[in-house]
C-alpha cells in the first residue's frame, strides 16, 4: 500500500513541476533559507557532507556548496532533479541531484548534515517514524538535521497537509534526537502574500545510538 501511495506522490510532485514555471512554485527561494544560514553559523559547521531533502530546483543544495559544503541534493521528482542540474551546471556549482525517495531511499552514505525545508510535512503522518528512522540511519554520530515545516498556527487552506506543535515534534523526535531548539519562524512570503508560518528546528543524533 505504500508503494501505491508513494508512486501517487511522485506523480503528483511530477505535474506541479512539468506544468508549473519553476520560479513561481510557492516553495521556490533563490537564496539560502535563513534559518539555515543562521543555524550554520550558531553551530559554527564548516564544510562536510551535506543531503538535501525534497531539493526541488536545487537552491538550496547550490547555496550551500557555495559554502564549500559536499552536497546531495534529493527529490521523488524527475523533473525537479533535471531543473536542479540545469541550475547547478547554468551557475558553475558542483552539486550531485539524485532521484530517490526518502521513505525507500537507495542512498547509503552518512552525511554530517541533514536539511529539510519542506519534505516532512508532506508525508503522511503515519510514516513520520518511518522517516525519522531513515534521517537517524544516513547521519553520522552527532550529525545534524535542520528541519522547517509549516507551523500548526498557520490557518490558510492551500500548502501541505500537516502543520506540526511543538509537541508533534517531540513525539516524533525525541527518542532518537537531541532537540536543540525548536522555534517559531516563516517561510519567504510569495507576491501579495503574507509569509506562510512555520517551526524550525534542529536536531541532533543522538550520542548514545
Amino acid at each position: 500500500m505504500s508503494e501505491i501511495k508513494n508512486e501517487e506522490d511522485r506523480v503528483h510532485w511530477e505535474e506541479r513541476y512539468n506544468n508549473s514555471l519553476v520560479e513561481e512554485l510557492p516553495w521556490f527561494y533563490p537564496e539560502l533559507d535563513e534559518d539555515i544560514a543562521d543555524a550554520i553559523k550558531e553551530l559554527n559547521v564548516i564544510g562536510g557532507k551535506v543531503l538535501d531533502l525534497g531539493a526541488g530546483p536545487g537552491t538550496q543544495s547550490i547555496e550551500l556548496a557555495r559554502r564549500g559544503f559536499d552536497v546531495t541534493g534529493i527529490d521523488i521528482a524527475e523533473a525537479a532533479v533535471r531543473e536542479a542540474r540545469i541550475r547547478a551546471e547554468r551557475e558553475g556549482v558542483n552539486v550531485t541531484f539524485k532521484r530517490d525517495d526518502i521513505l525507500n531511499t537507495r542512498l547509503n552514505g552518512r552525511f554530517d548534515l541533514i536539511i529539510d525545508r519542506g519534505c516532512f510535512h508532506a508525508l503522511s503522518n503515519n510514516r513520520f517514524k518511518d522517516y525519522a528512522d531513515t534521517i537517524n540511519s544516513l547521519l553520522k554520530e552527532e550529525g545534524w538535521l535542520f528541519l522547517k515545516c509549516f507551523s500548526h498556527k498557520e490557518r490558510r487552506e492551500e500548502g501541505p497537509p500537516n502543520r506540526l506543535s511543538e509537541d508533534d515534534i517531540q513525539k516524533v523526535f525525541n527518542a532518537t534526537f537531541f532537540i536543540r531548539t525548536i522555534r517559531e519562524s516563516h517561510f519567504a512570503p510569495q507576491k501579495g502574500k503574507t509569509p506562510p508560518l512555520a517551526l524550525f528546528c534542529m536536531l541532533q543524533k543522538s550520542k548514545q545510538l
